[in-house]
């Protein structure tokens, strides 16, 4: 079997699985399923780096369209992994307002390396994050032995023999990379659990 059907069944596994203890978590504690399986397509999006992931077989049909919608939220959740890695990794970015009330972003590793502020208020936060976490990734993954190696013409793959970036369901080699030393994802029925505890802290909240 192809570490691309491979892939792809996991995706799916994981996706009734997650629906089923959703189901289960709805049932038992009355909160609302339809909010809850969004949550579960946005967590599942967030596993596997990309929304795409979980359209890649039917790319373009409404139901593709549908899931997209249902986890429109992933990319907020991507970003604030991210961050959340970065802050481990000991970047954290703060935010200034200059004297006419532009918001300057700096990090605290000293980036942006630029003794001028005015230039500050252009750089892109989020690329400095996605570089350090990136950085992290290929150093990590290099001491496990996994290293890229690129093609003439053809896109990258690793050295274990992971198949190249058109290959693996739209995952990039950072994607295998971050696979190859991250922990165990949370089970379906651990973040069913997740969600209600979420969703009875609203109610607890809304009701105080």
């Amino acid at each position: 079997m192809s570490e691309v059907v491979e892939a792809n069944e996991n995706v799916v596994r994981r996706l009734v699985s997650a629906l089923q203890d959703c189901l289960e978590a709805a049932a038992e504690t009355g909160h609302n399923l339809p909010e809850m399986l969004r949550e579960a397509l946005v967590d599942l999006a967030v596993t596997y780096r990309s929304v795409e992931a979980l359209v890649a077989q039917r790319p373009g049909t409404w139901e593709a369209d549908h899931v997209r919608q249902l986890a429109a939220g992933a990319q907020h959740e991507f970003d604030e992994a991210l961050r959340a890695e970065a802050l481990a990794l000991g970047h954290r970015i703060t935010y200034e307002r200059d004297l006419v009330d532009v918001v300057v972003c700096r990090c605290t590793c000293g980036w942006p390396h630029t003794s001028d502020p005015a230039w500050t208020r252009y750089v892109d936060d989020m690329a400095h994050i996605r570089e350090v976490v990136e950085e992290h990734l290929r150093v990590t993954a290099a001491e496990l032995g996994h290293a890229p190696v690129w093609t003439p013409g053809g896109p990258v793959s690793c050295s274990c023999g992971w198949p190249n970036a058109l290959e693996a369901n739209g995952a990039t080699i950072l994607d295998h990379f971050r696979r190859v030393f991250a922990p165990p994802a949370a089970s379906p029925a651990e973040r069913a659990a997740e969600l209600a505890r979420r969703y009875s802290a609203q109610d607890e909240e809304a009701s105080a």
